[in-house]
This record gives C-alpha cells, structure tokens and sequence, in this order.
C-alpha cells in the first residue's frame, strides 16, 4: 500500500489557509473602507504564519491592505522569512532522502 505523499498534504493545507487569508484581508479591507468592526492584526498575522503567507501576500499586493502599516509590514516579512527558512528546511531533508538511510522515517 502506498502512503499519501506528505508534500501534496502540505501543499493542499497552504492552498486552503492562502485562500481563507485573502479572503480574511478582503473582508478585513471591506470593513476599513466601510468603518466597521475590524479583524484584529493579530489575527491576520496569525493566519499568515498557519500558512496562509501566500494568500496576505497576494492580498498585499492584490488589495493594497496593509501595505502602509510599517509595523504590520516587519511582523509579517518576520512569518514571511520563517516559512521559507522551514520550506528551506523541507526541501533540503527531502533532497538527503537517499542519505538519511531510514534516519526519518516516512520523511526519507
């Protein structure tokens, strides 16, 4: 029986949290245009660092939300900068599988 590779599994869990992201910035935006009831940076930041990296940063560059916010821009490069550290990471132990010899099992 073969296993269900993990890397699909984790790119699946970013396409869904990137999507529920951008929309929680679009929402977020909606309600800054409208002045109401905002979601909090926390968050939003939160989100990002689950995963959902991809969707803020379209959501940065696609809906121009919070983009002027200094503040907000150095804590999001920080979640920025720890996923690709750990994609790093990922990519560099999944390269060494032929290595590792059964080191990590269901990794190598």
């Amino acid at each position: 029986m073969q296993m269900f590779p993990g890397w699909l599994l984790l790119l699946g869990w970013y396409g869904v949290i990137s999507a529920y992201c951008f929309l929680t910035y679009a929402i977020d935006q909606r309600a800054a245009v409208r002045r109401q009831y905002r979601i909090s940076e926390r968050r939003l930041l939160l989100l990002s660092l689950l995963g959902g990296w991809p969707g803020a940063w379209l959501a940065h560059r696609l809906l121009r939300h919070k983009i002027a916010k200094q503040s907000f821009q150095r804590r999001f490069s920080w979640v920025l900068f720890l996923h690709l550290m750990l994609i790093s990471v990922l990519w560099l132990v999944l390269l060494a599988g032929n290595v590792c010899d059964g080191m990590f099992p269901g990794i190598c």
